[in-house]
């Protein structure tokens, strides 16, 4: 009988699974997360700095080619012309 009762009373105190998640092991996955993220975040944005400034330079390098080219160009041009 007292195994019956016993039975019963784990019935009862076991109707929900205790094979979900707690709400501490969520907190440290979020902890965790966020540490990673916060050591990750500064290269991965440093990486585009500096793609951008790498774009910057080759567009000042074709400015002055092509500046150059002008400049040739026109004086020669300007040379040719009789005044």
């Amino acid at each position: 009988m007292n195994i019956v009762i016993d039975l019963r009373r784990r019935r009862l105190f076991n109707r929900f699974p205790t094979s979900g998640v707690t709400l501490l092991e969520i907190m440290i996955v979020l902890a965790l997360m966020s540490l990673l993220i916060g050591l990750a975040a500064p290269r991965f944005l440093d990486s585009f700095g500096r793609a951008k400034s790498q774009a910057a330079e080759v567009q000042i390098a074709n400015l002055k080619g092509a500046l150059q080219l002008f400049i040739s160009t026109t004086a020669a041009t300007l040379l040719n012309r009789k005044a």
